[in-house]
């Protein structure tokens, strides 16, 4: 990875915010594709592989969200079969 050679900050910083995703977007947002005024930038491959971590990110919060979908509607079902009524025994 170039950013961790080259911007180990940057990677140190990524590092930190990962598992904060409100932070880590705000990260994105500010520092990686911001035109940032007077400052240079980041270096076209820097970017790119700045830009490749930021949707790496949204894939996986993506698939994590999908993850809890599901077990939210087995759980919802499950809950839904034990409030049925059970049918009563004739004797």
């Amino acid at each position: 990875m170039r950013v961790q050679a080259q911007f180990p900050r940057i990677a140190n910083e990524l590092f930190h915010l990962w598992d904060d995703p409100a932070k880590l977007d705000r990260f994105f947002s500010d520092k990686a594709f911001n035109a940032r005024g007077v400052r240079k930038g980041f270096p076209p491959i820097i970017r790119e592989e700045l830009l490749a971590l930021h949707i790496y990110s949204l894939r996986m919060r993506l698939q994590r969200a999908e993850k809890l979908a599901v077990r939210w509607r087995e759980y919802e079902t499950a809950v839904a079969q034990r409030l049925q009524p059970v049918p009563e025994r004739s004797s």
